[in-house]
């Protein structure tokens, strides 16, 4: 696990956030991300001032994979963390009540920010062709799993002859330039850092689903229901935060960059996610499909079971 720690209080905002009630001391959230494109609001948030006049700070920890964030959120050393649904629904699944009370990153298919890569010298070149190889992703049990599947059973091949092998994105580059896998379900910006030696094989978020949520925000519905006042207002800085991403790329790359280290003329140029503003359960319900399909959970699981509205 590739973990740092970021005592988060927000700095005096702009006059053009709405005002909120302040706390004299700022209620702390403990909040898990990843560190790409997709888990950044959390920063965003840090860097424009838009905690503390809600009365809130953050203590953001960065994690390899959703599976690390969500066992820190079900033993205690997390209140929240950005994970995707299956996490969520496979933990309902075991009687610990995890739930999603605001949207995060949303797939579209203009914003493949996840793409299948492999080494430009590699023989690879369709799904058929990873049979009997390696393919790392993020985790086993999550999205990322599942969509690689369907991506390869749509495009002929036998997904249960595809060894899916759990690699944490900062790392998966380096296993594919050394051969260790043979393709790899790549994030941004790490995607368009190793650009000129990779090539991208397919886009598997696109055989879920037109759009759906990559990923959002969840807790224990326990500590929801004890902090409502508290989320009350977090939820609004969420979709506020998610607003301003979705217009200012220039400024909201720049704020990857610092925390990425990827250089910013390659993050302003990359594919980046868009962020929900609300919370469609709709839109967890293609995740919670696939996952079904490949075994990723073992029963059905509706939206309203892992989602929370106060």
């Amino acid at each position: 696990m590739d973990r740092r720690t970021l005592l988060v209080a927000g700095a005096a905002t702009a006059s053009s956030w709405p005002s909120q009630a302040v706390a004299q001391t700022p209620a702390t959230i403990r909040i898990g991300i990843g560190l790409n494109d997709s888990g950044l609001l959390p920063i965003y948030a840090q860097e424009l001032g838009m905690l503390q006049p809600a009365g809130i700070a953050f203590d953001v920890q960065t994690f390899n994979n959703n599976g690390l964030i969500t066992q820190a959120i079900v033993g205690g050393a997390l209140d929240v963390g950005v994970v995707d649904a299956l996490q969520v629904a496979n933990a309902v699944i075991h009687g610990i009540p995890l739930a999603f009370f605001a949207g995060g990153a949303l797939f579209t298919h203009d914003s493949g920010t996840l793409v299948l890569v492999t080494a430009k010298s590699s023989p690879y070149h369709n799904a058929r062709d990873l049979e009997g190889q390696s393919v790392a992703v993020s985790s086993l049990n999550s999205l990322s799993a599942a969509g690689t599947k369907e991506w390869l059973h749509v495009n002929g091949a036998d997904p249960a002859k595809v060894k899916l092998f759990e690699l944490g994105l900062p790392e998966m580059n380096a296993a594919l330039a050394r051969g260790t896998v043979a393709a790899a379900l790549q994030g941004e910006p790490f995607v368009s850092e190793a650009k000129a030696d990779q090539r991208v094989l397919g886009v598997p978020y696109a055989a879920v689903a037109p759009a759906f949520y990559i990923n959002g925000f969840v807790a224990s519905r326990d500590w929801l229901t004890k902090n409502g006042a508290l989320v009350g207002r977090l939820v609004p800085v969420i979709y506020q935060v998610a607003r301003w991403a979705n217009t200012k790329r220039a400024e909201s790359a720049a704020i990857e960059s610092r925390y990425t280290k990827i250089p910013l003329d390659i993050v302003n140029v990359m594919a980046r996610n868009a962020f929900a503003t609300s919370l469609d359960t709709k839109l967890i319900d293609p995740p919670l499909a696939v996952g079904l399909r490949y075994g990723l959970i073992s029963r059905p699981v509706r939206s309203d079971e892992v989602t929370f509205t106060g």
